[in-house]
């Protein structure tokens, strides 16, 4: 699900939606790092969508 959200930023990227960029980079990073709490650390995030704490909760900020 994260590499189709990646590929709609670059599509959105090609036609200048610099918005829609932003907005898909975090929901790809946002993916990539509640996959990683749960997969890695059995820990389950889904009501958080702060990237900044979700990387603090999985120790992926340093």
């Amino acid at each position: 699900m994260s590499d189709y959200d990646l590929e709609t930023a670059n599509a959105m990227l090609l036609t200048g939606r610099y918005l829609y960029v932003g907005f898909m980079c975090h929901q790809t990073i946002e993916k990539i790092l509640k996959a990683y709490g749960t997969n890695c650390l059995m820990e389950v995030t889904l009501k958080m969508h702060s990237l900044s704490r979700l990387a603090e909760r999985t120790g992926l900020d340093k």
